[in-house]
């Protein structure tokens, strides 16, 4: 799933735009059905507020020299 363009703040205050691919897969069905109303709008979800923290907590030269982990 396509992971919109978002926009964060780096630690050192400058906006940066990012967006990204999300492989899901579910492993659990019932407790997915049972858990969320719509699983892939909560990863989406997920995964965006995971990438602003990540990007907040770091500068944007450490933002470039990091990619791997952002990637992760």
């Amino acid at each position: 799933m396509y992971v919109l363009e978002q926009s964060a703040i780096t630690k050192d205050n400058v906006s940066v735009l990012f967006n990204g691919v999300l492989y899901v897969r579910i492993i659990n069905p019932v407790d997915t059905s049972y858990g969320v109303e719509n699983p892939y709008y909560a990863a989406d979800q997920l995964a965006q507020t995971s990438m602003r923290s990540a990007i907040g907590k770091l500068t944007l030269d450490r933002t470039f020299e990091e990619i791997e982990f952002l990637n992760a």
